[in-house]
């Protein structure tokens, strides 16, 4: 994992993807499960500088937290991610993540994967 994570970090050194993301969110609500945020959250803690663990608080504050408008209960996987079989890539936080989206009409979902 953290082979993984060096090697998504010098990529985005060389070709920042940040701007790009910026421009498409303008105007949107940006949302992320809770469990999406504490991994986010336990990644900048791990591996972080404090210039990013910076950059990290104040991208967290722009963002809302799903549960919270369900009442701060988890919201529902979709049944097609339901069905989904447990590999390398498809795991519990996978499954919370784009389930939850998948369950929202409209929802675009992004994530930090390669491939």
């Amino acid at each position: 994992a953290m082979k993984f994570l060096k090697l998504q970090a010098e990529e985005e050194n060389l070709e920042p993807v940040i701007p790009l993301v910026r421009e498409f969110v303008r105007g949107k609500i940006v949302a992320i499960t809770a469990r999406a945020r504490e991994h986010f959250v336990r990644i900048i803690g791990l591996i972080g500088t404090s210039t990013e663990k910076e950059r990290a608080q104040r991208l967290l504050k722009g963002i809302r937290v799903l549960e919270d408008f369900n009442g701060g209960k988890e919201l529902p996987i979709s049944p097609r991610v339901m069905a989904l079989r447990n590999s390398k890539t498809v795991g519990q936080l996978q499954r919370n993540v784009f389930g939850v989206a998948d369950s929202i009409p409209s929802a675009i979902t992004t994530t930090s994967n390669l491939g």
